[in-house]
C-alpha cells in the first residue's frame, strides 16, 4: 500500500531524491569507494589464485593499487592462466568503471547546476513579466 501523496511534497523516485542530494564531497566519496572496492577485491582475488607471487595480502593490495593507478611497476607480477585473468579484469573494470562512474556524477552534477540555474532565471523572468504586466495596466489607463 503506498503512501498518498501529499499536494506540497509529492513523492518522488527514490533515484531523484538521491540525485538532488548529491554534491561534490558525496561525489568525490562514490568515486574514491568505487576504486577501493576493486582494489580490494583484486588484491583479495589475486592472494587466493597466486599464494606463490603474493604471499600476502598487503602485497597483493599494493599490486592492485599499482595496476588500477595503471602505474605497473612491475615489480609484482601474476604469472598464472587464472591469475592474468584476474589482472585483465582488474584492469578492464578500473579503465571503465571509474571513468564512468565519473563521468555519471559529473553530468548528474552539471544538470543540477543547471536546473538551479533555470529555477532562479524563472523567478527573474516571473518578475519582469509582473512588471510589465503593471506597466501595460498604467498604460492603458492613460488611454
Amino acid at each position: 500500500m503506498s503512501t498518498p501523496e501529499h499536494p506540497r511534497f509529492p513523492k518522488r523516485p527514490r533515484i531523484e531524491q538521491r540525485y538532488e542530494s548529491l554534491n561534490m564531497w558525496r561525489a568525490v566519496r562514490l568515486v574514491a569507494a568505487v576504486a577501493l572496492t576493486i582494489m580490494l577485491v583484486a588484491a583479495l582475488l589475486e592472494r587466493l589464485v597466486e599464494p606463490e607471487e603474493f604471499t600476502s595480502y598487503p602485497i597483493a593490495l599494493w599490486w592492485s593499487v599499482v595496476t588500477v593507478a595503471t602505474v605497473g611497476y612491475g615489480d609484482f607480477v601474476p604469472h598464472t592462466g587464472i591469475g592474468r585473468a584476474v589482472a585483465a579484469g582488474t584492469i578492464v573494470f578500473s579503465m571503465a568503471l571509474i571513468p564512468t562512474v565519473t563521468s555519471l556524477i559529473v553530468a548528474a552534477l552539471v544538470t543540477k547546476v543547471q536546473r538551479q540555474v533555470e529555477s532562479a532565471q524563472g523567478a527573474q523572468l516571473d518578475e519582469i513579466v509582473s512588471r510589465l504586466e503593471a506597466i501595460e495596466r498604467k498604460l492603458d489607463e492613460r488611454r
